[in-house]
């Protein structure tokens, strides 16, 4: 019995090779391999022709059998190859010449994957007296390749160790090491069993070997291998061994074993004394680049490494002034000392409404069971928790604060219910504005001197409470505006003071500017207008 259906794998081999482009990482790799110093490719109308300088090949049978690979020991062994590469090239070819120290020989693409006697008898069509040094080859693309199979040739090619030329124009080479510094703070340079590595340090660090893979670029022997586009952390330059596994036959991604396993528990070592030489290094004071190494630390840092930091940070935030995490002032990170006193997380622990009148007029006191409706101008309450990994010396106490409302006078219902207050107190606190909001017209008001103060917090009521975020509701801006114009609204009907552009705005259709008008008089179905400079106008009106 066949343990391999040989004809339909031949057939179905074109389907293998899903981007054209990468079979000129296969050219650069075996030029490599077989120590080439140069590499020259030209692609001119259908025909591609490449050249190396290398130790050329000397058993043809290596290009024509599937998975078979004539390449030494240390190649076998660090690099595995898997004998693939040159079917690529055949795959997307008509024709395609080879030429090296064996001699010559040129193959009919169509026939070599549909028939099995041509195949069979391949090496028979080999001249042996066009040798050449090197390796050589030139193929005939098909049309339908030959459009985009540059497009990303000098990317794939930039970090291979050859001089390599591109239709006569050399190709950059890139430096890792470049990529990897390039705008970091904090870049450590390393070795992992004769490998370059670079480690950018930062918020958001890798936790385990998986994560690890999604944010990891590693050129193995020249081919990149690009995990992650974004957000990159590791940088490996393997050129030694086998440290990792990329996966076969095309190298694209590595694989999830034992080695990517050891390779992150050496990364993770590397970042966690990084990270506490840095961080009680009294004389690295940037508050930014701090903050970072911290954040990475509490992703990797094992309880006992966290024990020896003598600074780290708590999360501070105001839960009863609810604005978008835009707003930088309302969620930060505060950093703390071992000999410092403990941070204080701020509760509000009861509100209490006194003075506000029933339906039958009579005053009593209310409890407001929800604190988590109310709203508070900007630095008044602050919440302070700590991080997930943090050091064992760090604490924070909690601290109640009832707050207690003290109401005089009448309320006003409008669109919103506004109460004024005599006092209004949080523990010590003094506080002239609150809202306690139950939803879109259901909210209470309490100032104390001013109703204008509304403006102190209403980002925090719209954003924290009204805000639908929706795709069939109105945009944000929209539902801003109808938010505001209903508070200015209240507010007109609550002072008792009008603005004179929301009473005559209707004057603009006659033409008149309203910031003008100092007097209006109407009599006899005529509105007579008075404007500065004793300029005058007068309206008819409609019936």
């Amino acid at each position: 019995m066949k343990s391999i259906n040989e004809d339909r794998l031949f057939r179905k081999l074109p389907y293998f090779f899903d981007k054209p482009s990468n079979v000129f990482i296969e050219l650069a790799q075996n030029a490599s391999r077989a120590e080439a110093t140069m590499l020259d490719i030209r692609l001119r109308d259908s025909v591609l022709t490449a050249w190396d300088n290398g130790e050329g090949c000397d058993n043809p049978q290596a290009i024509f059998i599937l998975a078979e690979s004539d390449w030494d020991s240390a190649v076998e062994s660090a690099q595995n190859p898997a004998g693939w590469g040159l079917f690529f090239l055949i795959c997307i070819s008509n024709e395609v010449t080879f030429q090296s120290n064996f001699g010559t020989i040129t193959v009919d693409c169509g026939k070599y994957l549909g028939s099995a006697p041509y195949r069979e008898s391949i090496l028979d069509n080999i001249d042996v007296d066009g040798k050449t040094e090197g390796f050589f080859l030139r193929a005939v693309l098909k049309k339908e390749i030959v459009r985009n199979i540059m497009q990303n040739v000098n990317s794939s090619l930039r970090y291979f160790p050859l001089d390599i030329s591109v239709n006569g124009k050399s190709l950059k080479k890139e430096s890792l090491r470049d990529g990897a510094c390039r705008g970091r703070d904090h870049v450590i340079e390393t070795v992992f069993e004769g490998n370059d590595v670079y480690i950018a340090v930062g918020s958001h660090f890798p936790e385990c070997a998986q994560a690890l893979k999604s944010r990891m670029t590693v050129v193995w022997y020249g081919i990149p291998i690009e995990c992650s586009a974004y957000n990159t952390c590791v940088y490996v330059d393997v050129r030694k061994g086998s440290i990792l596994t990329p996966v076969l036959p095309y190298r694209t991604t590595i694989k999830e074993d034992e080695k990517l396993e050891m390779f992150y528990r050496f990364v993770r070592d590397k970042v966690a004394a990084y990270c506490i030489g840095y961080l009680n290094d009294p004389e690295e004071t940037d508050e930014f680049k701090t903050l970072n190494i911290m954040e990475a630390m509490g992703c990797i840092a094992a309880q006992n490494e966290m024990d020896m930091l003598k600074r780290f940070y708590v999360h501070v935030d105001e839960p009863h002034y609810p604005v978008e995490s835009w707003n930088s002032s309302s969620k930060s990170k505060r950093i703390v000392h071992v000999n410092e006193s403990s941070p204080v997380n701020e509760i509000v622990s009861s509100i209490t409404v006194k003075g506000l009148e029933d339906r039958n007029g009579q005053k009593a006191d209310r409890h407001v069971e929800d604190v988590h409706s109310l709203v508070l101008p900007e630095g008044i309450i602050k919440a302070v928790s700590l991080t997930r990994k943090h050091p064992s010396w760090l604490k924070v106490i909690d601290r109640e604060y009832p707050l207690e409302i003290i109401c005089e006078g009448k309320l006003a219902r409008e669109n919103y219910t506004w109460s004024k207050a005599g006092r209004i107190s949080c523990g010590d606190k003094e506080i002239s504005i609150l809202a306690i909001v139950g939803g879109w017209s259901d909210a209470e008001i309490f100032y104390t001197k001013d109703p204008g103060d509304i403006h102190d917090i209403a980002t925090g009521i719209f954003d924290g409470f009204l805000y639908c975020d929706d795709s069939e509701c109105d945009s944000y801006d929209t539902q801003r505006e109808s938010f505001d114009k209903e508070i200015d609204r209240d507010l007109m009907h609550v002072t008792g003071s009008y603005s004179k552009y929301d009473l005559l705005k209707g004057l603009d259709l006659a033409g008149v500017d309203i910031s003008k008008i100092t007097s209006i008089q109407i009599r006899k179905g005529k509105m007579h207008i008075k404007l500065r400079n004793k300029v005058s106008k007068t309206v008819k009106l409609a019936a």
